[in-house]
């Protein structure tokens, strides 16, 4: 029964973020499509561990995507940690007014029209789910202030 529901609460989760993610704004947005899987593990003591699996694809050959940034409308997330291809990345973060903003500096370079990378970015979000009788309750922040750095690529 509680594998079960833990199943429905994490496919309710993917379902209900989805819209949220995918109309963030986005900078270049005419030249990158994007795709999001974000998943949430919730432990007993409620607190929540957040996995962003991002593919951003190239629609040109003229640039490529050297910066992403976020921000999350929380500063209590906490042990961040973000990966490429190359392997761990060490994220910027940024915390003021209420807000987190992540940003992640590319080691790997995708060129070319049709071309993905591939990257994630994980934290642990304190307070973002809590029990309430036999039902956990689950705020889903958007994701907002989403930033795509592009560069010219080199012939």
């Amino acid at each position: 029964m509680i594998e079960e529901m833990r199943k429905f609460l994490i496919l309710s989760l993917l379902i209900s973020l989805y819209p949220c993610v995918a109309l963030s704004p986005v900078r270049a947005a005419g030249n990158f499509s994007n795709e999001y899987n974000v998943s949430y593990t919730v432990a007993e003591s409620g607190l929540t561990t957040v996995r962003q699996e991002v593919i951003i694809t190239n629609l040109t050959s003229k640039f490529f995507v050297s910066k992403y940034s976020f921000t999350i409308g929380s500063e209590d997330i906490q042990k961040i940690k973000a990966w490429d291809p190359t392997g761990s990345l060490t994220p910027e973060i940024e915390k003021e007014s209420g807000e987190t903003i992540i940003t992640l500096n590319f080691r790997a370079r995708v060129f070319g029209k049709g071309k993905s990378l591939k990257f994630g970015v994980s934290y642990e979000f304190p307070g973002l789910a809590s029990k309430n009788g036999l039902l956990w309750e689950i705020n889903l922040l958007r994701i907002t202030d989403i930033y795509l750095q592009r560069r010219l690529r080199s012939l």
